[in-house]
């Protein structure tokens, strides 16, 4: 009977070992290459609205800043592509914080019908960047001026939308991590104790 319960035990130590092995290369295989990906996707998105903003404060005519952003979405069209791709390989009620926010790093905020900000996962989105050229060229307008103010807050609602998707992806990229790295606990002497909060 002994045995009997050691060789089941030692069957189960084997079975969690064979889970977290599998796990430890979900992570290196998925996880941490789409992780590098939406980082420079992001890093690319937050510098080009950033200048485009810039151009909108200083500009006075609307074909530069759709020349601008057309020439700038090109650069990471590629990445973009393959993220979309990969994401649609997985059910969407297997998705984490993780692919919610990939996925809405590049996707945006900017809704067509009523032009609110919107966060995904409840975002209404389709691209980050053709979403602000759709807007500006369907203001209609060659002189930059009487939508200057417009265009600002849109930009403002594409940046905050991409910054709290980063802040999705960052906060699911650590949930994920976590399932493969051992629960360490810091001993007390290294815990910095706060006073006069």
């Amino acid at each position: 009977m002994l045995d009997t319960l050691t060789k089941l035990l030692e069957k189960f130590i084997k079975l969690g070992e064979v889970r977290e092995a599998n796990q430890q290369r979900y992570v290196d295989r998925y996880v941490t290459p789409l992780y590098s990906v939406a980082e420079a996707i992001y890093k690319d998105y937050s510098s080009t609205l950033r200048e485009l903003r810039r151009k909108v404060k200083t500009g006075r005519k609307t074909m530069p800043l759709i020349q601008f952003l057309e020439q700038r979405r090109l650069e990471q069209l590629p990445a973009r592509m393959k993220i979309r791709a990969v994401l649609r390989t997985i059910p969407k009620r297997n998705w984490t914080r993780f692919e919610q926010g990939v996925l809405g790093l590049i996707h945006g905020c900017l809704s067509d019908f009523d032009r609110h900000q919107s966060i995904y996962p409840i975002g209404h989105g389709d691209h980050t960047l053709y979403d602000m050229i759709r807007y500006i060229e369907s203001r209609g307008e060659p002189e930059l001026a009487p939508d200057r103010g417009r265009l600002l807050s849109a930009i403002e609602r594409q940046i905050q939308g991409i910054d709290k998707a980063w802040e999705f992806v960052c906060v699911g990229y650590a949930d994920l991590q976590r399932i493969t790295v051992p629960d360490i606990t810091v001993p007390k002497s290294y815990v910095y104790e706060r006073s006069g909060d």
